[in-house]
């Protein structure tokens, strides 16, 4: 996941596009996890706020 990131971060940042990392997301997430993403969205004059949450499927 973390490839993907730094690959899509320097995507936007070539393209003048500011990311800002929240690694807090999870499956069924609490309200205290959202209450962080929100809180730094606001703080930081978000426009969009994208969450992605990590993968924890075993391959079977």
């Amino acid at each position: 996941m973390e490839e993907l990131f730094l690959k899509v971060n320097k995507l936007c940042q070539e393209e003048g596009v500011e990311i800002i990392h929240y690694d807090g997301a999870i499956p069924e997430p609490t309200d205290e996890c959202v209450d962080i993403g929100s809180e730094i969205a606001i703080e930081n004059k978000e426009e969009i706020f994208q969450l992605i949450e990590k993968s924890y499927r075993k391959n079977k």
